[in-house]
C-alpha cells in the first residue's frame, strides 16, 4: 500500500481513526503510572481551585437556605412606646409586604444565684391570626406551651449557663417603658433553640463590659400583656426568591424599607398630634412624664432595622468574602507544578516514541496527525482528572473551610453542590495547561528530520559543574558523590521540577502548622502574656472612692487571692477615618503603676512595653486595622451615655481577642471632668488547679458586693475545644502536601529510572547490592529534597501570612508568628515523604534485570 500523501485527508480515513484510537488506548494502558500521575496532579489542582472558590458561595448559599426556611424578617420596626391594635392594621396592609408579625422584646435582669444577668426576652410568634416569621429550630426539649414557660438559646445549654427544667426569675425596673409589656416574671425552661435573629456567637463573655444582653430567652405571647407590642417584623414580596447578599435583594429591601419609613413617619405624626391633644396615653402603665419626655426630645419614636442589624448577618458576608480570597493562594501553586509535571511527563513520552514518530514522518503523516495521539492522551488525562478533582473538591474543601466558622456562627451544616461556574474554569485552565505543555514537548520533535528521529537519542553530554572549581571541596568528595552532583546539573528540567514540587509541599505543610500556631497564639498570648490576671470580678455597685471601698479589701482577704487592681470599664464606639465604626471596651485603671502588673501593654513586633500616656489613648492592634487608624492619628471616641471626644493615638497595643482602648486616669479626668466609677476588679490568684479555682470562684460570688465573675482558665479551656475544628483544615493541607510530593517525586523518579535503566542494570552486573543501587539513584532526589525545602519554607511564610489575614474574623486577631518547631516539623515531614517515595521505588528497582545492560540501542 503506498504511503499517504501530505494532501490526503487523513481525518476522513476510517482506518486512520481506528489506528489512532488504538494508539491512544495502548499509550494509556502501556504507561498507566504516567497517565495516573498526570490525572492525579490535575485532579488535585482542579479540586483545590474549584473547591476553595466555591466555599464562599456555599457559605452564602447555606445562610440563604437557612434564612428562607426560617423566614427571617427582611425588616423590623421598633418603638419604645409600643404599638396599638390599629397600628398593626396600618402596617400589615402596606403595599409590598408579604408577611407580617408583631412581637414583644424586653431587656430584663435575671437572678441566677448571686449573679445578675442581663437577658433579652422576646416572643416567638405574633399569635394565630398573624404570619410566622423568624422560625426557631428546636435543638432540645420543646417550644413553650404555657404562659410561664420559655426556651433559651442552645449555646446557653452548651456552656452550662442554663439547663432544661430550670426556673428563670426576671426583673424589669418600675417605670420603664418595657414594664407595660412583660406579665410573667417567673419562667421555666422547657427547650433550647437556635434563632435566625442571632447568627453569631457573642464574645461579650470574654470582654470587660458590654451593653449587649448575655443571653436570649424566648416565650409565648401569653407571657406578655395582650395586644401590646413594641416590634413589628416584615418580609417583602420577591425577597424569598432573591439571593441574600445579592444586589437584587438589596434593591428589594431598599424599596421596602423606604415605604416603611414613610408610613412610620405618618404614624408618628398622628401619634404626636394625639399627644398634643392629650389622648396619647393608651397604656396607663407608662407615666405621662416618660411619654412627655420622649416626644419633647424631638427624635422619631421608631427605628427601622434590616438584616444588616441582625447579629452576625453582615459579619458572615465579610467572612465569606475573605474565603473567596483563599482561592487566589492555594490553586496557583498546584497549577504551576501541574503544568511543569505535565511538560516533563509528555516530553519523556514523546522522547520514548521518537523512532515511531520518525517513521510516521517518513511515511508522510502530517504534524497534526502525529500530534493527535499525544494531545488526545493529555486532554483525556486532564479532563478525567479535572472532572474527578472538581467533583471531590466541591464536597471536601467547602466543608473543611466552613467548619471553623461554626466557632463564631450558629448555622446549619453546609450542603455543597456541583457548581458549573467554578468547574469549567478549573477544567479549562487545567486542560489548556496540559495541552500547551504537550504541544511544546512535541513541537521540538516534529522540527527534526525523520532520519534523526529514527536513530536513538544520544545521551546528554557531561560537562563540568561549578563545584569542580572549588578544589577544596571537590577533591574530598567520593566518586559516587561526584556522579550525583554531575547528574543533578545534567538533568536540569528534573532538577527544577523536583525543587518546585518539594518547595510547594513544604510550603503547604508549614502553612498548616503556622495556622495552628496562629490560632493557639490567640489563647496562649492573650490569656498568659497580655492578660496577667486570672479572674475578673464585677462589682454590684460601682464605686468612686477606691481607698475607702470595702469591696477591694474584702476580695483581697479571700484565701487564694494574690492581688487586686480596680479599673473602670465601659462600652465605647470608635470611628475610623472612612466612616467605619467599632464597638470596643474603654479601660481606665485607678492606679497606673499597679495596672502594669495586671495588663501587659506592648508592641507586637518589637515587644517594647507601652506606658499609659498622660495625653492620648492606646488602641488595640486589630481595632486599629479595622478602623484604618495608626499611631499618631486622632480617634473620635464616643463612650456609652457620654458625649464623643477626640484623642490622639499614642500607641498600638498587641491584642488578640476583642477590641480595647486604654486611657490613663489623668487623661480620663480631663476628658470626662472626673474619674469614671470603678466597676471591675482585676484579680491575680495563686497557681490553682481546676477544682481549687472553682472553689475560689464560688467563694467570691457568695459575697454580696460582687455581681459576676469570669475565670480565664474556664475561657481558655472552652476556646481550646472550639479551635479544634481548625485541625480538619490543617490535615487537608498536610494531605494535599503529601499528594503533591507523592506525585512529583514518583513521576520524576520513575522518569529518572527509565532513562537510566541500562546504567542501573550495569551496576547490578558489577555486583552492586539492591540497597547500593537504590542509594546511587535516590541520592539525587535526597539532595533535591533538601534544596527544595529551603525555598519552600520561605514560600510557606508568605502563604501563612495570606491565609491568616484572609481567615480572620473581626472580633479576633490570629497570631502572626510561625513557631520554630513548625519549621522543623515541616522540614522533617517533607523529608519523610521523600523517604516513603524512595521506599516504594526501591521495590521497582529490584525488579530490573541484569539482562537490560546487554540490550543494544543500535
Amino acid at each position: 500500500m503506498p504511503p499517504p500523501s501530505m494532501s490526503t485527508k487523513l481525518w476522513g480515513d476510517k482506518r486512520m481513526k481506528r489506528t489512532m484510537r488504538k494508539g491512544i488506548v495502548r499509550a494509556i494502558t502501556g504507561s498507566m503510572g504516567r497517565f495516573l500521575s498526570v490525572f492525579s496532579i490535575v485532579a488535585i489542582g482542579c479540586g483545590l481551585f474549584a473547591g476553595v472558590r466555591s466555599a464562599g458561595d456555599e457559605m452564602r448559599a447555606t445562610t440563604d437556605r437557612y434564612f428562607d426556611s426560617s423566614v427571617l424578617a427582611d425588616a423590623q420596626i421598633y418603638t419604645p412606646i409600643g404599638f396599638r391594635e390599629s397600628d398593626l392594621e396600618r402596617f400589615s396592609g402596606m403595599e409590598g409586604v408579604a408577611r407580617f408579625m408583631p412581637g414583644c422584646v424586653v431587656v430584663a435582669e435575671s437572678e441566677y444565684g448571686d449573679e445578675i444577668r442581663n437577658v433579652r426576652v422576646q416572643t416567638i410568634s405574633g399569635g394565630e391570626i398573624y404570619d410566622r416569621i423568624n422560625l426557631p429550630k428546636v435543638i432540645e426539649g420543646r417550644l413553650p406551651g404555657a404562659p410561664d414557660e420559655c426556651v433559651v438559646e442552645y449555646r446557653a445549654i452548651q456552656d452550662g449557663s442554663y439547663s432544661l427544667g430550670e426556673k428563670v426569675k426576671l426583673t424589669i425596673p418600675d417605670g420603664s417603658t418595657q414594664s407595660m409589656l412583660l406579665r410573667e416574671n417567673d419562667l421555666t425552661i422547657v427547650g433550647a433553640i437556635d434563632s435566625p435573629l442571632y447568627l453569631s456567637f457573642s464574645w461579650s463573655a470574654i470582654s470587660i463590659v458590654s451593653s449587649e444582653p448575655k443571653y436570649n430567652i424566648f416565650t409565648g405571647n401569653d407571657a406578655f400583656y395582650p395586644d401590646r407590642f413594641n416590634f413589628m417584623y416584615f418580609t417583602f414580596k420577591g425577597s424569598a426568591d432573591a439571593f441574600s447578599y445579592s444586589p437584587e435583594y438589596d434593591e428589594i429591601i431598599q424599596d421596602g424599607t423606604g415605604n416603611l419609613r414613610y408610613e412610620a413617619r405618618v404614624w408618628a405624626n398622628d401619634l404626636y398630634a394625639a399627644y398634643s391633644g392629650g389622648a396619647v396615653n393608651e397604656f396607663p402603665e407608662i407615666s405621662e412624664e416618660l411619654i412627655r419626655e420622649f416626644f419633647d426630645s424631638g427624635s422619631e419614636p421608631f427605628y427601622v432595622l434590616t438584616r444588616d442589624d441582625v447579629q452576625g448577618y453582615t459579619l458572615f458576608e465579610n467572612d465569606a468574602r475573605r474565603v473567596d480570597g483563599l482561592a487566589k493562594i492555594f490553586p496557583a501553586l498546584f497549577y504551576l507544578v501541574a503544568a511543569l509535571v505535565c511538560l516533563t511527563t509528555m516530553t519523556r513520552m514523546v522522547d520514548e516514541e521518537r523512532i515511531q514518530i520518525g517513521v510516521m514522518k517518513a511515511l508522510g503523516y502530517s504534524a497534526a496527525a502525529i500530534s493527535v495521539k499525544y494531545v488526545a492522551y493529555a486532554t483525556l488525562a486532564g479532563l478525567l482528572g479535572g472532572l474527578f478533582g472538581t467533583a471531590i473538591g466541591f464536597q471536601i474543601f467547602p466543608r473543611v473551610i466552613y467548619k471553623p466558622y461554626l466557632i463564631m456562627y450558629r448555622l446549619p451544616p453546609i450542603r455543597p453542590v456541583f457548581r458549573y461556574e467554578h468547574a469549567w474554569p478549573a477544567l479549562l485552565i487545567a486542560v489548556f495547561a496540559i495541552v500547551l505543555a504537550t504541544v511544546l514537548a512535541i513541537l521540538k520533535i516534529l522540527r527534526s528530520r525523520p532520519a534523526e528521529l529514527m536513530r536513538p537519542k544520544p545521551p546528554l553530554v557531561g560537562r563540568s559543574v561549578p563545584a569542580e572549581k572549588v578544589g577544596l571541596i571537590w577533591n574530598r568528595m567520593s566518586f559516587f558523590h561526584k556522579v550525583t552532583v554531575r547528574n543533578l546539573f545534567r538533568y536540569e528540567k528534573r532538577l527544577i521540577m523536583t525543587v518546585l514540587g518539594i518547595a510547594g509541599c513544604t510550603a503547604l505543610i508549614l502553612t498548616g502548622f503556622g495556622l495552628r500556631n496562629a490560632v493557639n497564639d490567640i489563647i496562649d498570648k492573650q490569656f498568659s502574656d497580655i492578660l496577667l490576671h486570672d479572674i475578673r470580678v464585677y462589682l454590684k455597685d460601682p464605686v468612686t472612692d477606691v481607698q475607702s471601698d470595702v469591696s477591694i479589701s474584702l476580695l483581697s482577704s479571700i484565701e487564694g487571692v494574690e492581688g487586686v487592681c480596680p479599673i473602670s470599664a465601659q462600652t465605647a464606639t470608635v470611628f475610623g477615618e472612612d466612616g467605619e465604626e467599632l464597638e470596643l471596651s474603654l479601660v481606665v485603671p485607678a492606679d497606673v503603676d499597679q495596672f502594669k502588673d495586671y495588663f501587659n501593654l506592648r508592641e507586637r513586633e518589637s515587644g517594647r512595653p507601652i506606658a499609659l500616656p498622660a495625653d492620648g489613648v492606646i488602641l488595640s492592634e486589630k481595632a486599629s486595622k479595622l478602623l484604618g487608624l495608626r499611631k499618631g492619628d486622632t480617634a473620635r471616641i464616643e463612650p456609652a451615655g457620654s458625649e464623643a471626644f477626640e484623642a490622639p493615638i499614642v500607641a498600638i497595643a498587641e491584642n488578640y481577642v476583642e477590641h480595647y482602648v486604654y486611657m490613663s486616669p489623668e487623661y480620663a479626668s480631663r476628658v470626662f471632668g472626673n474619674l469614671e466609677p470603678i466597676n471591675v476588679l482585676l484579680t491575680r490568684t495563686d497557681d490553682l488547679d481546676g477544682d481549687a479555682a472553682d472553689l475560689l470562684a464560688k467563694e467570691i460570688l457568695e459575697k454580696d458586693e460582687f455581681s459576676a465573675l469570669m475565670s480565664y482558665s474556664t475561657v481558655k479551656a472552652r476556646m481550646h475545644v472550639i479551635f479544634r475544628n481548625l485541625d480538619a483544615l490543617i490535615y487537608v493541607l498536610i494531605g494535599s502536601a503529601f499528594a503533591l510530593a507523592l506525585i512529583v517525586l514518583y513521576n520524576l523518579t520513575n522518569i529518572n529510572v527509565k532513562e537510566r535503566i541500562r546504567e542501573i542494570a550495569t551496576l547490578k552486573v558489577l555486583g552492586f547490592y539492591d540497597t547500593e543501587v537504590s542509594a546511587y539513584v535516590f541520592r539525587e532526589n535526597a539532595v533535591l529534597t533538601l534544596v527544595g525545602a529551603g525555598p519552600g519554607l520561605l514560600l510557606g511564610m508568605l502563604m501563612h501570612s495570606s491565609v491568616t489575614l484572609s481567615g480572620e474574623v473581626d472580633m479576633i486577631m490570629f497570631g502572626r508568628q510561625i513557631h520554630p518547631e513548625s519549621f522543623v516539623l515541616a522540614f522533617l515531614i517533607t523529608c519523610g515523604f521523600s523517604v516513603i517515595i524512595h521506599a516504594i521505588m526501591h521495590f521497582y528497582l529490584k525488579r530490573i534485570g541484569m539482562v537490560e545492560s546487554l540490550k543494544s540501542v543500535e
